[in-house]
Parts: C-alpha cells; sequence; structure tokens
C-alpha cells in the first residue's frame, strides 16, 4: 500500500450442480479489476473443461499471464491443511436471524452494479454513460440531484463527463470540493435549454462559478451575458457591418464563402458575443441568400488527371470548385456558395489511419459548426466502401446532409461533383453516397466492376441512411492526434480473411501470435467452412483463438441474405464462437469493428458491440 498498488488473490471452486464445493484454485497476486475480471473468466472456464472431460480440478495456487491471457500452475495444495486453516477460539458461532438480515438490508446504501442497472433502466443513458456516473458515489449522487431539479439526464452527463470534469481536473478539486452544486449546474442547464444563453457563453458562466462561486443566474445578470436571440434586435447589427464590410459581402456573392467567419466575428464584437451563433449565420445567409455547401477532398481520380502514359495521378480539387462555381444560377441553384478544405491527395488506396482521423476530425467540426447546409466528401473509389460505412458507423444522427462521391475517370469529376452537390442541398440529414446517377446508402456498398453501374447495396432491401446506434460510444471525438494512435491500435489488432480451400490454421494462428485479436472471416457464399480434422480447416484456429482470447466474426459475400441454419458446417461455426454478422458485408463489419474499437471500454463491451450490429441497424433504420 506504501507504493500506491493494491493487489488481491481470487478463488474459484467449480463443481456439478448438486456436488458441493469443489477443489479450490487460488489466483495469486492480481493487480487490476480487469485482470481479475479476465483471470476468473479463464479459470472457470478451465475447470468447466476439465470436469466435463471426466479430469479433476487439482486444488492448487495459480498465477495470471497477462502476456498470454491465461492462468499457469504456481504450486500445488494436497488439502485444507496445507493452507493453515484453523477455527478461531474467541470467536463463537454467530448465525444471524431474519430479523437481523432485515435491519441490515435496511441500513445498505445501493451498491455501484445496482445502481448502473437503474440508471440505464431510468434514464436513457448508454453504457459508458452509466459505467461514467456509478465509478464514484458522489457523481451518481450529483446526477441524480441534478436530474430531480428538472435537469435532462443525458444533457447532465454531458456536461458532467466534459466541461466540468476539466475543470475539476485543472483546479485538482472533486465535485465535493468544487463550489459546482447540483442546484448550480441545473440551473446553467436550464438558462442554456431556455435560450437565456447559447453554449460558448455557458461554458463561460460554468468556469466564472468556480472562480466568482455565485449561481448561473446572478453571473448573467451581473455581467450582461444573456444572449440576443430577438431577431430584430441583430437586424441593425447585421446591416451595420454588411455595409462596413461590403468588400467581403461582395466576394460572398461571388462565390468565396471564405469571409463569412469574419463577417460573423464582426458581429460578434458589435454584440458583445451575445449573440446566438447559429442564429447570426441563419440570418447572414437568409440575407445574402445562400446556401452553403462544404466539400472535403480526400483525393481520389475525382479532380485528379490522366497523365500521357494514361495513368491517373490524384490531383487538386480547387480548379474544379472554381468551375463548378461559374455555373451557379445556370445548371446549379443561384444561391449555392462552395466552401473546399483539402484533407488528403492520394488515391484512395494509398489512405492510412492518419488520413481517417482527419477526415473524422474535420467532419465532426463542420457538422457542429453549423455553416454548412450540407456536405460533400470528394473520394476514390477504391477504398469509398469502406470510409462510407465507416463515417456511418461514427455520425449515427448527423445534422446535416453528409454526401460522398468519386469518380472512375478524371473526365467525368465535373459530373460527379455536381450530381453529390445537387444531392446534399435537398436530402434529410444523413450519410449517403452519390455515383453516377444513382444514390446509395453507406452501409453495404459494394465496388462490383469497373465501368457505369459499378456500385450496388448489397442486403438492403431498403437502403439505410441514417445511421445505427453507436452513438452511445462517445460524447465528444478526440483530437485527431490521439484519433490516429487509436486508428493505428485498433488496426493492428484487426484482420479480414477471406477463407478458401486448403487453407491451414497454422496461417491463423501465426498472425495470433503477430498480435491480431480480432478476425473478420469471409466464408464460403454459403457461410460456411471446413470444421474437420484436418489442417486444413478453421477448427484449430478456433481452438487456439480460445487459447489466446482471439475472436471471430463471420460473414457471407453472397449479395442476398443467406440462411445459415441449413447448412451443419454453419452449425459447427457458431458452436465455436464464431460470431455470424448477418446481413453485413466485409467491409461493413471490418468499419464496425474499427468504431467499436476505438471507443469500446474494453474487450467485453467490444463484443457485446458487434454480436449487437444487426439489432442496432434495425433500431437505426
Amino acid at each position: 500500500m506504501e507504493e500506491g498498488a493494491l493487489r488481491c488473490d481470487a478463488n474459484v471452486s467449480v463443481s456439478p450442480r448438486g456436488q458441493g464445493l469443489g477443489s479450490k484454485v487460488e489466483i495469486k497476486n492480481l493487480n487490476s479489476f480487469k485482470f481479475v475480471r479476465k483471470a476468473l473468466n479463464f479459470e472457470i472456464e478451465r475447470q468447466e473443461k476439465i470436469l466435463e472431460q471426466g479430469g479433476v480440478v487439482t486444488q492448487e495456487t495459480r498465477l495470471w499471464n497477462e502476456n498470454r491471457d491465461l492462468t499457469e500452475g504456481m504450486r500445488s495444495k494436497e488439502s485444507a491443511l496445507d493452507y493453515r486453516y484453523f477455527p478461531e477460539p474467541d470467536l463463537p458461532p454467530f448465525r444471524p436471524d431474519k430479523a437481523f438480515l432485515e435491519d441490515v438490508n435496511a441500513l445498505m446504501v445501493e451498491l455501484p452494479q445496482a445502481r448502473y442497472q437503474r440508471f440505464l433502466a431510468a434514464y436513457p443513458l448508454s453504457e459508458s454513460q452509466a459505467d461514467f456516473l456509478c465509478a464514484e458515489k458522489q457523481s451518481a449522487d450529483f446526477f441524480e440531484e441534478c436530474v430531480k431539479l428538472g435537469a435532462a439526464p443525458k444533457t447532465v452527463v454531458l456536461w458532467l463527463a466534459s466541461d466540468v470534469r476539466k475543470l475539476l481536473n485543472r483546479r485538482s478539486e472533486s465535485l465535493a470540493q468544487s463550489p459546482l452544486t447540483p442546484a448550480w449546474l441545473a440551473e446553467l442547464l436550464g438558462l442554456l435549454d431556455g435560450d437565456k444563453i447559447h453554449g460558448r457563453i455557458a461554458k463561460q458562466v460554468l468556469e466564472a462559478v468556480f472562480v466568482e462561486k455565485r449561481s448561473p443566474g446572478e453571473l448573467v445578470r451581473a455581467h450582461n451575458w444573456e444572449q440576443i436571440t430577438d431577431r430584430d434586435e441583430l437586424a441593425p447589427l447585421i446591416a451595420a457591418v454588411m455595409e462596413q464590410e461590403a468588400a467581403a459581402v461582395a466576394q460572398i456573392r461571388w462565390g468565396d464563402a471564405k469571409p463569412l467567419g469574419f463577417l460573423i466575428g464582426e458581429i460578434m464584437k458589435l454584440s458583445g458575443g451575445r449573440e446566438e451563433p447559429g442564429l447570426v449565420r441563419q440570418l447572414l445567409a437568409e440575407e445574402l441568400a445562400l446556401t452553403f455547401i462544404q466539400v472535403l477532398s480526400m483525393g481520389g481520380a475525382i479532380g485528379g488527371s490522366r497523365t500521357d502514359g494514361g495513368a491517373i495521378v490524384p490531383g487538386d480539387l480547387k480548379p474544379l470548385i472554381r468551375k463548378l462555381s461559374s455555373q451557379v444560377g445556370k445548371r446549379l441553384p443561384t444561391n449555392i456558395r462552395f466552401q473546399e478544405l483539402e484533407i488528403s491527395r492520394i488515391l484512395s488506396e494509398e489512405i492510412a489511419p492518419e488520413d481517417w482521423a482527419a477526415l473524422i476530425c474535420a467532419l465532426d467540426g463542420y457538422l457542429k459548426d453549423e455553416n454548412a447546409s450540407g456536405i460533400v466528401i470528394a473520394h476514390g473509389t477504391d477504398t469509398l466502401a469502406y470510409t462510407a460505412s465507416l463515417l456511418f458507423w461514427l455520425f449515427p444522427e448527423p445534422t446535416l446532409p453528409v454526401v460522398l462521391t468519386a469518380s472512375l475517370d478524371p473526365e467525368d469529376s465535373e459530373a460527379d461533383l455536381e450530381r453529390a452537390i445537387a444531392a446534399a442541398t435537398k436530402q434529410a440529414p444523413g450519410i449517403y453516397v452519390a455515383l453516377e446517377d444513382t444514390l446509395y446508402s453507406p452501409l453495404n456498398i459494394k465496388f462490383t466492376k469497373v465501368g457505369r453501374g459499378g456500385f450496388v447495396n448489397w442486403n438492403l432491401g431498403t437502403p439505410v441512411y441514417t445511421g445505427a446506434n453507436l452513438s452511445r460510444l462517445y460524447t465528444e471525438l478526440p483530437a485527431q492526434e490521439e484519433l490516429t494512435r487509436r486508428l493505428q491500435s485498433a488496426l493492428s489488432q484487426v484482420c479480414v480473411l477471406k477463407i478458401y480451400p486448403g487453407m491451414k490454421a497454422d496461417y491463423l494462428i501465426a498472425l495470433m501470435n503477430a498480435g491480431i485479436r480480432y478476425f473478420v472471416l469471409e466464408l464460403y457464399d454459403t457461410g460456411t467452412a471446413n470444421l474437420r480434422e484436418t489442417p486444413y480447416s478453421l477448427k484449430n484456429a478456433f481452438l487456439a483463438g480460445k487459447e489466446r482470447n482471439a475472436h471471430f466474426f463471420c460473414t457471407s459475400q453472397q449479395e442476398g441474405i443467406v440462411d445459415f441454419s441449413g447448412y451443419i458446417t454453419s452449425h459447427e461455426l457458431w458452436r465455436e464462437k464464431a460470431v455470424p454478422m448477418g446481413s453485413l458485408t466485409t467491409e461493413s463489419v471490418f468499419t464496425r469493428l474499427l468504431a467499436v474499437l476505438l471507443f469500446g471500454e474494453d474487450e467485453e463491451e467490444v463484443l457485446k458491440l458487434m454480436e449487437e450490429a444487426n439489432a442496432d441497424l434495425d433500431s437505426g433504420a
């Protein structure tokens, strides 16, 4: 304890039902809750296997090998006498009666696990949010008191997990030590919900609560922070700035949206920062009669060029944007303006974790910015199915239409981008893929051939455009550098394999030994594979996977939903704990796995979220 370290021993005794206690096995020196859980689960399964095979569990002491995720024998014990058990002569037997037990139960507080389950049942919280609240009693008490005072449960936990926690960490304080009370946080959220203040001012008020130790209402009145929401009050400020900055207004009307942020900043100066930014953007857009389409360039043939030798090279999208700007009022509506941001200038097969991280962070920023009315992502064809489905899982409820597009040939770029921009001005919020004359779902999109009609949606009776419920995984995205690191870590644990006749289990075992923990297996079309007692089957790989804690998620690459129940080999697969991924294609399963590895709390949550993939899809459709 003097080192700040805490270790514990765990004891496991498994026996057939009705046969009393079995031999006890002690697992020594576990130093984390995660290892306690893993060691217990492994040891229970190990002892069950011994008993099922007619063996006898040896009473012994074992150690947890965290590198191999298994227990190993340390020393054996012949009997309880070896443990030096003896009765304590000064302690008489104690047999509590029913009344005593009822008194004890009445005095007990609600335990964390019970509270966690109650929070999930009573409030619209994700598992990670309930876990965060129940990690400390004071957080859970604070949350419930705020909710009793009328604050929305989800809003309370978002503020506690983000802005409040940042201030507490900065000041090295706990909730109990801080000046913030449940009544004051509820009051702050009430001011925000009632449009008395906007989000930026709310953060400002929260910081002032910690410094000045006064209620949010007092601070808003004392500092004159109440936001301006009256259009009539904002109109003269907007008119004054537009007259003063006529050159910037002309630049926007010509087709360049960059000065918009400058105009908003000038209006904020005039109002003392009290206006609602979203309302100002809306009023400016109305005054200028504009719809802003944000174009994010990820490279690919779209915007690229063909060399004299016939090879396609990625290029700059800006000339194409300028060309399309000249069509505003002709082929495109008169009120459209473009904003272009280059994320990468690569061919899509060259995509790396840092490119995905840059795109995800940029998209997240523009969805929150409320500046654009739609977003277009220009991408390459080869990995479009992966990027589209990854965004589908990570942004399940986008506030704007987000349209991905690509071109097989640079000569088609202008028409392809124009169609995507038109879709971004018309569609409801959601993730879409616009290719040639067709609008696709980002989920289960397949690149099947080179040429027109090369993309299809597999196994979707009705195309799905809004995402499934993975929003419970995170409250806000990490910074780009941290997201890149998480993507690299996730990708290092995942492998996609197409199963073929004669594949040796040794290949998969070698990958497990190299650190691969999660396999996406693309099985034969009927969702089957070889499970005979032969080196050319998956059986030994599954057995090795149990020992090395590897997991398998299986897809069937038949266009159409396969009924696995009719095949005996499918039954064997699922009995070996391979997880069938239903109607999802390999690309969509792979990106689902990346998404849950990015934000899943632990292995148990990752497995649960993967098994729930099709249920989430049904609820999100």
